[in-house]
């Protein structure tokens, strides 16, 4: 991120370069578009940054809570380099973005529109999980009222529609943000289970989940979370045991109800980062070690590298 000057109110605004590669190629930019936006100012960092499953929209979340979207064909448009006019969905909040997360509840729609050189819209339902970090308060510029500017979990209706001649624009029929939680939580403490489509977050107390509508189970889990992860259906939550001062390992099945692997990392080690990529887990310690964690049936190995 870098700084541009904002002529309208002579502030410093958020400059943010995208950048889109093949993963076979990390050296040449496939599109690749840029832009500062007024109203974010040059001291909020980028926090957190998804993309959507098919390609369409990119969501960044800021240090001070704010939000934006953009919505374009951005796998399409090889070398284009435009900067596409994002939408704001929200300008500051009293908490960091920790982490967001695209809820695909797609199906298909056909519409009668007037274009003469198309039949047909193809509407994608689409939400964007948003969650804060509401242990660590950011220093808004103006005075926040608003319930959502202190939500801390929320979801907003991002659906957009794809139109027959390839455009991509927001539904006329997108919902009222939904506030799920006053509490959020910490980075690394929130994952989004794909076969769910629920949001489950990890606090002290336990491990709670979320729709995309309402609050959903929660689960007891003892031990200071340090982060928690989708394995598949399964969740691994790693927390540490304040008697030992060691990280515990548990994976908890959603659909039976129960731990089904246990273990600790080394002693001294912190994790650093989580990540998933379908049915493996892996975890950065603080001494750069990778550790995977495999599901195969009821049984459970760990690697370390």
């Amino acid at each position: 991120m870098n700084n541009k000057l904002d002529d309208q109110n002579n502030q410093l605004s958020s400059y943010i370069q995208i950048k889109i590669l093949w993963a076979s190629d990390m050296t040449r930019p496939i599109n690749s578009f840029y832009g500062g936006y007024s109203g974010i100012p040059s001291s909020a960092k980028v926090t957190a940054f998804v993309v959507s499953p098919d390609g369409t929209q990119i969501a960044v979340g800021f240090s001070n809570g704010a939000v934006i979207l953009f919505n374009g064909t951005f796998l399409k448009d090889i070398g284009s380099n435009k900067a596409p006019s994002p939408q704001i969905l929200l300008t500051e909040h009293t908490a960091p973005v920790s982490a967001i997360y695209f809820c695909d509840l797609r199906f298909n729609k056909v519409n009668n529109i007037t274009s003469p050189s198309a039949t047909s819209n193809n509407e994608i339902q689409m939400r964007l999980f948003v969650v804060f970090d509401t242990s660590i308060p950011s220093t808004p510029s103006t005075t926040i009222s608003s319930d959502i500017e202190l939500g801390g979990i929320m979801t907003y209706d991002v659906s957009i529609i794809v139109t027959s001649t390839g455009s991509v624009i927001p539904s006329n029929h997108r919902k009222p943000v939904n506030i799920l939680d006053d509490r959020g939580a910490a980075k690394l403490c929130s994952t989004y289970v794909k076969d769910t489509r629920e949001l489950v977050v990890a606090r002290e107390e336990g491990v709670f989940s979320y729709s995309v509508e309402d609050r959903g189970g929660a689960a007891g889990f003892e031990g200071i979370k340090q982060c928690v992860c989708a394995v598949g259906r399964y969740i691994l939550v790693g927390s540490l045991d304040e008697k030992t001062y060691r990280n515990n390992i548990a994976i908890y099945d959603l659909k039976n109800k129960f731990i089904s692997f246990s273990g600790q990392i080394a002693a001294g080690e912190k994790i650093l980062s989580v990540m998933n990529d379908g049915g493996i887990a892996y975890l950065l310690t603080s001494s750069h070690m990778l550790i995977d964690i495999v599901k195969e049936t009821l049984r459970q190995k760990l690697k370390y590298y």
